[in-house]
């Protein structure tokens, strides 16, 4: 089954397989990530995931394009369109069936299977802590919360196709620590950096020069760039 996948900005994909199209945590409605109501009109089957309200996973310009369904988290203020969904929640179509999972931040991530391939998208959920600013009570907590999130993912270990995760510039020396503890969990076949705070896509390139026994990560940098991927 080919899959092609769009980066659009920042955590922002369109993955497109045979008749359906998934757009996740769209955020920025210009450049060469801008998405046009033409390039979602030749799929049959269009589907938008938010995973929270946050400003830089978002723009309200996503809920004006032609989408058959919008999934978003519950945090989202109570006038915005679409299905609410939180953590536990499974929902099943024609087409897609969706898992919800927790994150370590706002909302949710989602685990979609379209077509019988799986689509994992982290949203915010990361290891989130700097070991240079943090004392060793909050790095605890913070890895704390991050296993009890990926407990309930680890069902689904060695079943996911694509993983989109958070690889964060801003994180320093621990940038990939969260994608690594995924993988290591979980075992994507591919894993595909995102929200990594870096403009020119370094931190992504240099997170997709490490080998992993089961899984093959790969770079996007650039605004509007795609890749197929064969599953």
């Amino acid at each position: 089954m080919n899959v092609s996948v769009k980066y659009l900005y920042h955590s922002g994909f369109m993955v497109s397989i045979d008749d359906t199209v998934l757009v996740f945590d769209y955020c920025e409605h210009s450049g060469a990530g801008r998405i046009e109501r033409e390039d979602l009109e030749k799929y049959k089957y269009k589907f938008l995931f938010l995973s929270h309200s946050h400003r830089d996973h978002y723009t309200q310009e996503a809920f004006e394009l032609p989408f058959n369904d919008i999934l978003i988290s519950d945090d989202f203020l109570p006038y915005a369109p679409g299905t609410r969904v939180s953590p536990g929640i499974e929902l099943s179509s024609e087409i897609i069936k969706l898992n919800v999972f927790g994150s370590t931040d706002l909302g949710v991530s989602f685990l979609v299977n379209v077509h019988g391939v799986n689509i994992f998208h982290a949203g915010d959920f990361n290891f989130w802590h700097w070991d240079e600013e943090s004392d060793e009570a909050y790095v605890k907590e913070a890895k704390a919360l991050f296993d009890k999130v990926l407990e309930p993912i680890k069902a689904h270990a060695d079943k996911i196709d694509i993983a989109f995760f958070p690889v964060d510039k801003r994180l320093g020396k621990n940038c990939g620590r969260g994608a690594e503890l995924f993988i290591e969990s979980i075992r994507p076949k591919y894993l595909i950096p995102m929200h990594t705070s870096d403009e020119s896509g370094r931190t992504a390139i240099d997170f997709a020069k490490n080998e992993f026994m089961k899984t093959k990560v790969m770079a996007m940098t650039k605004r509007g760039e795609a890749l197929d991927i064969n599953i």
